[in-house]
């Protein structure tokens, strides 16, 4: 194995724990500290515990999650509330070509719009968790190996 990756991969556990240990952020409201890059967890609480429900990453935490619970985030600011949007209202195939239900067509229809600013508020009351990470590769691997980890439901790794 290449020698710098085992290194990483080795490390992923102990940030893995870092991450999990972390007091949430919740309410759509910013820590002073969620300043630079890392990796972020959504998950709600259950009646008898957390569910783990999408694990992202960005170089921009504080503004990321914002645009993640800001009421006036668009479909393309705030993805994974427009995806649980296309969940609830089953329209779940994407759709790149003109006329179709692209994320744009889906938002002039006002009773997906609607579901999707439901979806927005949702999102905004989630616990939030993230840890830092200026490394690119490192958060890469690091938002890979949490999404396995925790099983999050919203993280599908597959191709457009």
């Amino acid at each position: 194995m290449n020698e710098r990756f085992a290194e990483i991969v080795a490390r992923l556990p102990e940030r893995f724990e870092e991450l999990m240990r972390m007091t949430p952020v919740r309410n759509g409201i910013a820590r002073p500290d969620m300043k630079g890059s890392g990796v972020y967890l959504f998950s709600e609480e259950t009646v008898d515990k957390e569910a783990p429900l999408y694990v992202g990453r960005t170089d921009r935490l504080d503004k990321r999650y914002r645009e993640h619970t800001g009421q006036s985030s668009d479909h393309n600011k705030a993805p994974f509330a427009f995806k649980l949007a296309r969940i609830e209202t089953g329209r779940l195939r994407a759709s790149y070509r003109r006329g179709g239900e692209t994320r744009a067509a889906l938002m002039t229809d006002p009773d997906f719009a609607a579901v999707f600013r439901r979806c927005l508020q949702r999102v905004s009351t989630m616990n939030f968790r993230y840890v830092l990470e200026a490394d690119p590769t490192t958060q890469c691997l690091l938002e890979v190996y949490c999404s396995i980890a925790l099983q999050s439901q919203h993280n599908t790794w597959k191709n457009h």
